[in-house]
């Protein structure tokens, strides 16, 4: 067996093999690393890559959310709502922003915030104004498609980059809206915490309530009452005159 890999060797068999290997393997590295992140949806997973991202916004909808995720995966598009959407979303928000914060766009992000309503409205006004950029990018795109193909414009390579998109909305833009998810998430998950608590506080109290009525319900309070009158009548009766 040895002989026949040296004989392969001699022949520059191995050397190609290995060298296609390392392509192979490169190529598989650059591909999966420019994987974002695997959503799981409707028991299907759906791949997200760094390409994705461009053409993937947020969206104004009428759910109690009131906004949702417009996702562009690997092969297809979905629109995320609710929980989902807030999830999926902080996680490609942390992606979009991994290249840090500086101390000026971290003050130019939280006054952002403190400039809101609440954090909902701030969320719910950058859905409808990621939404609303990404459909002026789709009509200016397909106007440009009409153009080109008329040969009317050149190429143009702006005209592919969408501003609605999670990766190239204004970054202290991105940074408010990842701080507010997160925030709202630690929001739910306290409010989780307490739950229980005031739950167990409400059914201590009902307890107590219970009680009270067990020990000295009104119908006995009633009977001791008219006994302890009728005692004293009695009483009375039976003092002896001096």
């Amino acid at each position: 067996m040895a002989s026949a890999w040296v004989g392969l060797f001699a022949m520059g068999v191995v050397p190609v093999i290995h060298v296609t290997g390392l392509l192979g393997f490169a190529a598989y590295s650059a591909i999966d690393s420019a994987r974002v992140l695997k959503v799981r949806h409707n028991g299907r997973n759906l791949l997200v890559y760094r390409a994705d991202l461009r053409d993937t916004n947020l969206v104004a909808t009428d759910t109690p959310h009131g906004w949702g995720l417009s996702l562009k995966h690997s092969y297809k598009r979905v629109v995320l709502a609710g929980d989902e959407a807030h999830r999926v979303t902080t996680r490609l928000l942390a992606r979009a922003n991994g290249t840090g914060a500086s101390r000026a766009l971290l003050g130019s992000s939280t006054a952002r915030l403190l400039q809101a309503e609440s954090l909902g409205a701030f969320v719910r006004t950058t859905a409808a104004y990621s939404e609303s950029l990404s459909d002026e990018y789709a009509v200016r795109k397909q106007e440009y498609r009409r153009a080109f193909e008329r040969s009317v414009l050149t190429p143009n390579l702006n005209e592919s980059r969408n501003p609605g998109s999670l990766s190239l909305l204004a970054p202290h833009t991105r940074l408010a809206l990842e701080m507010a998810l997160h925030e709202e998430s630690e929001r739910v998950a306290l409010a989780g915490e307490l739950a229980p608590l005031i739950a167990a506080w409400r059914e201590a109290e009902e307890i107590a309530g219970i009680a009270d009525a067990l020990l000295v319900p009104p119908a006995v309070d009633a009977q001791l009452d008219t006994m302890r009158r009728r005692v004293h009548r009695d009483g009375e009766t039976q003092k002896p005159e001096r």
